[in-house]
């Protein structure tokens, strides 16, 4: 915990209160699902193991060369930069976007009667396996395409388990939601610390 908050007072009790949410998430899954503690735990541990290897990938030289290098100054016309309201205007805007998608999936997700909180997550990997294949291919279509794909696959997980198993659609919308970022997160940190350093 300390690793992951960096040694930060505040940041290391919101990590905390992570850690204690995802234990009284896999505790209730248990109970809703009769998983064995077994699984619970290898779930656990597997966030905790990706949470802390993307962590520490960032602090390489060779991860902190590439975000130098890809760091980018928009300046306005007459060459000064950007006023801090309209900066604040394009991030909301460019926030927003990804929101309002995620809201209207889950819009049609209640009106088919499931209560899907995962969306987050597969927007995540959705946007990873896009990303990646646009980035090493150079064909935005097939991202797209294979972006929308990885998003199904880790959906029908999701679906086997609330529709097939009747498990509790909130418990396994929470680990989606857990799990799924961090893969992206640590499988794209680990993806460009291998490039430069390869």
């Amino acid at each position: 915990m300390a690793l992951i908050a960096q040694l930060h007072p505040i940041a290391a009790i919101v990590v905390c209160i992570f850690f204690a949410a995802l234990r009284v998430g896999s505790t209730s899954m248990q109970v809703a699902t009769g998983v064995p503690t077994s699984v619970s735990d290898i779930i656990q541990a597997l966030v905790i193991v990706f949470s802390v290897a993307g962590m520490a990938l960032t602090k390489l030289p060779e991860f902190e060369a590439i975000r130098l290098k890809n760091v980018q100054v928009f300046p306005e016309k007459g060459g000064r930069s950007m006023s801090f309201i309209s900066s604040i205007a394009i991030a909301t805007i460019r926030m927003a976007v990804p929101l309002i998608l995620l809201a209207i999936a889950e819009l049609y997700s209640e009106k088919a009667g499931m209560v899907n909180i995962g969306l987050e997550g597969l927007a995540a990997i959705g946007a990873l396996f896009g990303f990646m294949i646009t980035y090493y291919t150079g064909n935005s279509w097939a991202g797209i395409l294979c972006g929308a794909v990885a998003g199904v696959a880790v959906n029908m997980i999701y679906a086997y388990a609330t529709i097939s198993l009747c498990a509790n659609h909130i418990v396994y919308g929470m680990a989606v939601n857990i799990f799924a970022p961090a893969l992206a997160s640590f499988s794209y940190r680990m993806s460009f610390w291998y490039r430069a350093t390869h």
